[in-house]
């Protein structure tokens, strides 16, 4: 078992409250009993997890949480309220069995991206037994999760929040594809001009599943559950 709890970067803006990882370096948790990440909080970037220009892997362990992580500031944007990964990192969390991101929070007065992960080099959730994200929160984009590149996705959202687009979900592309069971339930982007109840993209692929639920999801703008934009804007 591999825990990181109650531990803080507390500069004016300190990344990587429980794990800081620089440019080249790397980050591997595979074959545990359990994977805890709980209530770690930074001002900046990744209340839980940093990483830039390289890869967050989590795999093949029985369990992984990462529950009440913070990114909070009063005087500059955050991003990653559990995980970051900037540049062209990655996150992967691959072949596990339980995965929750319960109750992670990105906020500040300025950008706030991603209440419980924000990648830039894309992210990949595949083949975990499950995955649930839970009351996550961000002040503007992806109240779960944020991506400026590829999401995958092959398990659950829920009850996540967000300011602005995409409730649960923001990325430049979704995929949903060879799932058993994809529901987005209570999700919302709230605001006059917020888009995405549930999702929010450039390009969204949904594809191949047993069952995509989407429930009780509300935009103040466009789109209700799902919010597409030029200029390669396709639902399939």
């Amino acid at each position: 078992r591999v825990e990181f709890s109650n531990t803080s970067a507390s500069g004016a803006m300190a990344d990587g409250g429980a794990v800081y990882l620089a440019q080249g370096s790397e980050i591997v948790l595979e074959n545990n009993d359990g994977v805890i990440f709980s209530e770690n909080q930074v001002s900046g970037y990744g209340g839980a997890v940093f990483g830039y220009n390289c890869d967050i892997v989590l795999a093949m362990n029985d369990i992984v949480e990462f529950c009440k992580n913070s990114a909070i500031s009063e005087v500059h944007h955050c991003m990653g309220g559990a995980i970051y990964a900037g540049g062209d990192g990655a996150i992967r969390l691959e072949n596990n069995g339980r995965v929750t991101f319960d109750e992670n929070r990105c906020s500040s007065r300025y950008n706030a991206i991603g209440g419980a992960i924000h990648g830039e080099g894309g992210i990949w959730l595949s083949k975990n037994d499950s995955v649930s994200f839970t009351a996550n929160c961000s002040g503007e984009y992806g109240g779960a999760i944020s991506t400026f590149g590829e999401l995958y996705i092959n398990n659950n959202g829920s009850e996540n929040v967000s300011g602005y687009d995409g409730g649960a979900i923001s990325g430049q592309t979704v995929e949903l594809c060879d799932n058993q069971s994809v529901t987005f339930d209570k999700n919302s982007a709230s605001g006059e001009f917020n888009n995405g109840g549930g999702v929010s993209a450039y390009e969204v692929l949904v594809n191949d599943n047993r069952s995509v639920i989407f429930i009780d999801n509300y935009a103040g703008g466009d789109g209700g559950a799902i919010s597409s934009a030029p200029p390669n804007s396709q639902i399939q």
